[in-house]
């Protein structure tokens, strides 16, 4: 057995069996710990990569299928417009062709004119 002549230095040793002790002790903890660390870092490390890159793909995918769907109501809303717009000028054809018929009728029969401006302007025989 070795004498230390200053203190210290037994303290020291005390504190360096005591590290020893404890790693001796737990050393499987330790190893178990630091294989869990390493598998965790090897394991997100590629995982953040894929994460990434499906994230992108599936914000683009969204804005695809998001435009599309616009391109495609902004077309039926211009085809329901424009069968609108046909179905509004042929009702107007027809209440024209309605009038000129009407028209025509009433230069025909002179008696049902005069029917039809007395009422208009409220004309009275008198």
């Amino acid at each position: 057995m070795m004498q230390f002549k200053c203190g210290a230095t037994a303290s020291k040793m005390s504190y360096s069996k005591k590290i020893k002790n404890f790693f001796v002790k737990y050393w499987e903890i330790l190893v178990a710990g630091l294989l869990v660390a390493v598998g965790f870092v090897l394991g997100t490390s590629g995982n953040r990569e894929n994460v990434l890159k499906k994230d992108k793909e599936a914000q683009k995918k969204a804005a695809d299928e998001i435009k599309e769907g616009t391109d495609k109501a902004i077309e039926t809303f211009k085809n329901k417009q424009k069968e609108n717009q046909k179905a509004k000028q042929d009702s107007e054809k027809v209440a024209d062709n309605k009038a000129v018929e009407r028209e025509k009728e009433l230069l025909k029969d002179s008696e049902k004119l005069d029917k039809v401006l007395k009422e208009k302007y409220k004309l009275n025989k008198g």
